[in-house]
């Protein structure tokens, strides 16, 4: 309940902290045949297939919970944040079944929310785990290149919503 005026005192409020979605739990330890979900078929065996149920799923879950905080508190910013698939041994976002990493999260796909969700912008969070080239330009261009970066930022600009580099280090 509090005082809602109290809310003009912060800048923003973020979904979940690095959402990503695990490959150790349904339906992503399905690697074949078809599956089913709200309403829409997708084939476990095919890559696109894949990211699109991830894509579908995340967006789903990010305008269900805004939906209610949205018509609650109008004129407050809410945010959805993620870091690179490079950060977790990955490609990029599509390639669940060839990537190969002992990391079993799946980073949420930045382009999708940035063209489907309701989240007032989106805020990407950078650190050097694992550098490239030995240096910080290239461990940044591989995580960029990671997220698809340009399809991101194209995305982001036709929906008119910011991209934030929220974290980083």
């Amino acid at each position: 309940k509090g005082n809602p005026a109290l809310l003009s005192a912060v800048f923003s409020f973020e979904l979940r902290n690095e959402s990503a979605m695990v490959l150790n739990q349904a339906p992503f330890t399905q690697t074949n045949g078809p599956l089913a979900w709200a309403g829409k078929r997708y084939d476990m065996g095919d890559e696109a297939s894949r990211q699109a149920l991830a894509d579908d799923v995340s967006v789903a879950w990010a305008n269900a919970v805004l939906a209610p905080l949205k018509a609650r508190y109008p004129d407050v910013l809410f945010a959805i944040d993620v870091y690179s698939f490079k950060m977790v041994g990955r490609t990029a976002p599509g390639f669940t079944l060839r990537d190969r990493s002992r990391d079993v999260r799946i980073p949420l796909n930045f382009a999708a929310l940035a063209e489907r969700s309701t989240c007032d912008y989106l805020d990407y969070h950078f650190y050097m785990h694992r550098i490239q080239d030995d240096s910080v330009s290239g461990d940044w261009e591989a995580n960029k290149k990671s997220v698809r970066f340009d399809e991101v930022r194209a995305a982001c600009r036709k929906a008119g919503k910011p991209l934030v580099l929220g974290e980083f280090g």
